[in-house]
C-alpha cells in the first residue's frame, strides 16, 4: 500500500503549514505560517489509510479530501509526462 504522506505534507504547504520540527520516531510538527507559536499538529511518516489523513486535515482546518486532489494532479502529470 502506498504511503498518502506526500499528498498530505504537500497540500498541508499550499495550505500555509510549514514543518517545525522533527518530532519522536515517525512524526514531524507542523504549524501555520499566520500563527507559527500556536498550535501544532503532528504528521506520521508513515500514513497508510485515508482516516489517519482525513483527520490530519481537520486537525489543520483544511477540507478533509484535499489531499486525494492533490494526488490525482500529481498523478494526471506524471501521466502526462510520460507520453512524450
Amino acid at each position: 500500500m502506498a504511503s498518502l504522506y506526500p499528498g498530505v505534507s504537500r497540500t498541508l504547504c499550499s495550505g500555509g503549514w510549514f514543518l517545525h520540527h522533527q518530532g519522536k520516531g515517525s512524526r514531524e510538527l507542523w504549524r501555520h505560517q499566520t500563527d507559527p507559536e500556536g498550535d501544532q499538529i503532528s504528521v506520521p511518516f508513515n500514513i497508510k489509510k485515508t482516516p489517519t489523513a482525513e483527520s490530519i486535515m481537520k486537525a489543520a482546518g483544511l477540507p478533509k479530501d484535499s489531499f486525494l486532489a492533490s494526488k490525482k494532479a500529481l498523478k494526471k502529470r506524471k501521466r502526462g509526462s510520460g507520453s512524450r
